[in-house]
């Protein structure tokens, strides 16, 4: 399966596809971490919106995050390793699917994020899969 095609752009919430493109846009990895924390957590509250779940807490911290990111599903909270879009995107697909399923998937989220990056910004799709910077595409 190739994550990147597993949805199509009118499978997301236009709200989050705008959320999505806007970071890009505004130059995210050209921020202060506080300001990158910032647009991540107005992502979120977008996101949230449209997916109709509470908006989970977030934090950056290198020490704390497994991999690059986790989902604490008791209390709704997502923790990056680091500044990285499909991460945020991941984890907040496991929040969505606990929130409205009760369980989330690996397949989901992968589904979910890797498809919104590239449908978001095919161009840092490319870069990242050719730096290998994506486990799955």
């Amino acid at each position: 399966m190739i994550y990147a095609q597993k949805l199509k752009r009118e499978d997301f919430d236009l709200r989050v596809l705008v959320a999505s493109r806007k970071l890009i846009d505004d130059k995210i990895f050209r921020q202060t971490p506080e300001v990158q924390l910032q647009m991540l957590k107005t992502w979120l509250v977008a996101a949230s919106e449209a997916e109709n779940v509470p908006v989970p807490i977030l934090s950056i911290c290198e020490h704390e995050a497994h991999g690059n990111g986790v989902y604490h599903r008791d209390t709704q909270s997502i923790t990056l390793k680091k500044v990285s879009l499909v991460t945020l995107f991941h984890e907040f697909r496991h929040h969505v699917d606990c929130v409205k399923r009760g369980r989330s998937t690996e397949d989901s989220a992968r589904g979910w994020s890797v498809s919104l990056f590239f449908i978001t910004s095919p161009s840092m799709y490319k870069k990242a899969v050719e730096n290998r910077r994506l486990f799955y595409v």
